[in-house]
């Protein structure tokens, strides 16, 4: 209760937090600890502030006038609350101080003290992350080079289990006597459909709740599911843990993706992208090594098994120092970032004429990426008679070489071109398709070992330069909240036509030709890659030509 104002005495005062000061800071004031006492004195107004290394009192400019309750000028990260008149006539004037940086609110109240008011239950969903990671500084910087490093590594494992058993169909099939179509089904089906029906729900969750869990559980999963596979006593069983890979992988890239967008603006953003795209190349190249080192050494069964220990490794190590951005914090601070329904988030990627079209090319680029890496093992045994550590060591130091400069490249003239004209996101993937195409058939029809894996080296070079500008345009053209969405929707489409469909009909063309042409049918039914790849080149064309509309109605 305050006693008569006239004698000017203070009211009780409050300890301020330490890291609410600074908003409290005055002009001429000393840094250290302070205290700060409402006064109500009728020739003196204002907040008297005073330190204990000098008690001499030092008046704030007056926050506002007893005769006219209004606000004059609040300090800055504060708000000024007025509460109109007591009931003796007397103002009755509440400063409320908010401590904007560690979210706190201080309310210094004549008479009584308050205590703190405790966060609302949507800012207590907010990300812990305080500041922007992708701000400029340098140990921001540094961070999010991190952070895209440590998912650099998880897209690798991925493809390492992903794509180990590719060079281990040769050894697979002369164990279980399977044919090619069986082959084709447990490397095509088995792992596409579970990763792409696993895939939108988890990217739901990944727009709604933690990315970083949902990343680290789900490298665990898939990492598991591949060490078990060595223990596989037959095919059905080998596929039924291809399947729990599947549904692991799934939970990869929809986070990563949209982690990243919000760790690199859109002037690095592509960049960013390619770097992580080149996972896949370096995972290809493991798994070649590995598997066909390993296969070689100790048998197919113990390349699963080190193939799969890595990732249990990294899911701790992204549980454990990976932070949560906050979402849209690369737009701006204008980015729309509220969780979009289902059926709003779906309505609007098919608004989004671009996307649309490029997930048809995306698709049936797929056909030809997945149906040479699948069957390129059987390949070189069957017409050029290598064995798979031979296999191995070529494709896996071609990977590396040419294929990872190769995902590189796409993301830096992405970077390049994209900011002139948003129509190079699709221009490029068009580029890569024409061009490998060429080098393809020369892979296929060439005599000899060495220069046809130099034409498939090539191949490699040109052919993956597609895969980071399009990871880019898929975040540029959609809303904040539906990226992890969108990202799904793409791989959904990817896997399920062209790792689900590509395999398994080349397979069964094997088996359909092989009784009249033997192991040079193989030759013939690889050729379906390469007109898979031309048909792509006319729905980039396509999505090209709506593009701009596209990012320019984004957020409407």
């Amino acid at each position: 209760m305050w006693r008569d104002p006239r004698r000017s005495i203070y009211s009780p005062t409050r300890r301020i937090p330490s890291r609410s000061r600074r908003a409290l800071r005055t002009d001429g004031l000393r840094r250290g600890p302070f205290t700060a006492r409402s006064v109500v004195d009728p020739g003196e107004k204002g907040i008297h502030i005073s330190t204990p290394r000098d008690m001499s009192s030092r008046r704030a400019p007056p926050l506002f006038d007893h005769t006219r309750p209004a606000l004059l000028k609040p300090p800055l990260d504060s708000h000024i609350l007025e509460d109109g008149s007591g009931a003796d006539g007397s103002p009755s004037t509440h400063l409320a101080v908010r401590a904007e940086r560690d979210g706190a609110r201080l309310n210094l109240t004549s008479g009584r003290s308050h205590k703190t008011t405790p966060p609302s239950k949507r800012d207590a969903r907010r990300p812990a992350m305080a500041e922007n990671s992708t701000t400029g500084n340098a140990s921001n910087d540094r961070y999010a080079n991190y952070v895209l490093g440590t998912l650099f590594c998880i897209y690798l494992s991925s493809h390492i289990d992903r794509g180990i058993l590719n060079i281990l169909l040769p050894a697979i099939k002369a164990e279980f006597g399977a044919s090619d179509t069986v082959l084709g089904l447990l490397a095509g089906p088995a792992f596409a459909i579970s990763y792409v029906f696993a895939g939108i729900p988890l990217a739901r969750l990944a727009d709604r709740g933690s990315r970083i869990n949902i990343l680290a559980l789900s490298v665990g999963l898939w990492s598991l599911m591949t060490m078990l596979s060595g223990a596989a006593r037959s095919i059905p069983m080998l596929g039924l843990l291809r399947i729990g890979v599947g549904v692991g992988e799934a939970g990869c890239s929809p986070p990563s993706h949209s982690l990243i967008s919000d760790y690199f603006s859109v002037e690095r953003r592509g960049r960013a992208m390619g770097i992580y795209a080149m996972a896949t190349q370096a995972g290809a190249a493991f798994g070649w090594l590995v598997g066909g080192w390993v296969a070689a050494l100790l048998g197919w069964r113990w390349a699963f098994v080190v193939a799969g220990v890595p990732g249990i490794l990294l899911g701790l190590l992204t549980k454990a120092t990976v932070k949560e951005p906050p979402r849209g914090g690369t737009e701006g601070g204008h980015a729309d970032v509220e969780p979009m329904p289902l059926r709003e988030a779906i309505a609007h990627l098919l608004r989004q004429r671009s996307y649309f079209w490029l997930q048809v090319g995306g698709a049936l680029h797929a056909v030809a990426g997945y149906g040479l890496a699948v069957w390129v093992s059987p390949f070189l045994t069957r017409i050029h008679g290598m064995e798979l550590y031979e296999i191995g060591s070529w494709l896996g130091v071609m990977a590396l070489v040419v294929g990872m400069p190769g995902m590189w490249l796409g993301g830096f003239l992405c970077d390049r071109l994209s900011p002139r004209d948003p129509r190079w996101y699709l221009w490029i993937p068009t580029l890569s398709a024409l061009l490998s195409t060429p080098f393809t058939i020369a892979f296929l029809f060439l005599g000899e070992p060495v220069p046809a894996l130099i034409c498939y080296g090539i191949h490699s070079l040109l052919g993956m330069s597609f895969s980071a500008p399009t990871f880019a345009m898929t975040q540029a053209v959609v809303k904040v909240r539906a990226r992890a969405l969108a990202v799904a929707v793409h791989l959904f489409l990817v896997n399920l036509v062209g790792l689900g469909l590509g395999p398994v009909i080349i397979g069964g063309l094997n088996d359909m030709l092989h009784e009249s042409m033997g192991n040079e049918a193989i030759r013939w039914t690889m050729l379906l890659a390469v007109l898979t790849n031309a048909a792509s080149v006319a729905f980039y064309f396509i999505a090209a030509r709506a593009v701009k509309q596209d990012i320019e109605n984004r957020d409407r």
